[in-house]
């Protein structure tokens, strides 16, 4: 990715960071056109690092030896995928219909929803 995509990355991530706080303005930092839509997916690159390490710190050592490495990590990997993709392509057709352009705050859901299952 080049500067200006680490630089919408990043004003992304204010907006999202804003957003999970309650605040409304945090759209405000949002592209909600298409084109930010696809472009919030990048976000999901840059989160599997840490997911993967989130996943490697919870499964058990009795888990790793009855389905080995290979088979937890293209599970998980599956299920991040899915994460993401999902409810957003779900989602997007619905904004159209309805006349909303916030879609691209849809993409972030799984980055929210994730903070706050580790929260609890």
């Amino acid at each position: 990715m080049g500067s200006a995509a680490w630089l919408e990355l990043r004003q992304s991530l204010a907006g999202v960071l804003r957003l999970a706080r309650g605040d409304r303005a945090g759209l405000l930092e949002l592209d909600r056109s298409l084109e930010g839509f696809w472009h919030s997916f990048r976000a999901a690159v840059v989160a599997y690092p840490l997911y993967v390490i989130l996943t490697l710190l919870q499964v058990s050592e009795a888990k790793w030896a009855a389905s080995g490495a290979l088979r937890i990590l293209a599970v998980e990997t599956i299920a991040y995928t899915i994460g993401w993709t999902a409810f957003p392509l779900v989602i997007l057709p619905v904004t159209r219909w309805i006349g909303a352009s916030s879609a691209s705050s849809t993409s972030w859901s799984p980055t929210i929803g994730a903070r706050c299952r580790r929260v609890r």
